[in-house]
């Protein structure tokens, strides 16, 4: 079973929304970030929501900011330049 990297709450016209990896103090991955941008797309276009919460799941931390271990060390130029082409907020824009 694949373990959520975004869990949601939703009560009335506040949602929630909690980065899900706690064992890496909430490190963002590309992954986290596109679906993150889904989400966010998916509310605005449904209208109802007037209040987003973001937090971190866990004790320690919101997050630690992007997880430097998921980029790959050795890669193609255009494998680079595909990967810096490709960014959550404006995909579809």
């Amino acid at each position: 079973m694949e373990e959520k990297l975004l869990l949601t709450e939703r009560q009335e016209k506040v949602y929630t929304i909690i980065f899900n990896r706690p064992e890496r103090r909430n490190a963002l991955s590309p992954l986290m970030l596109f679906q993150l941008a889904e989400t966010l797309r998916e509310l605005q276009e449904e209208g109802e929501v007037r209040c987003l919460v973001i937090r971190g799941a866990g004790d320690k931390t919101f997050s630690s900011g992007y997880d430097i271990n998921v980029i790959p060390p050795d890669v193609s130029p255009e494998v680079s330049q595909a990967l810096r082409a490709k960014k959550p907020f404006t995909e579809g824009a």
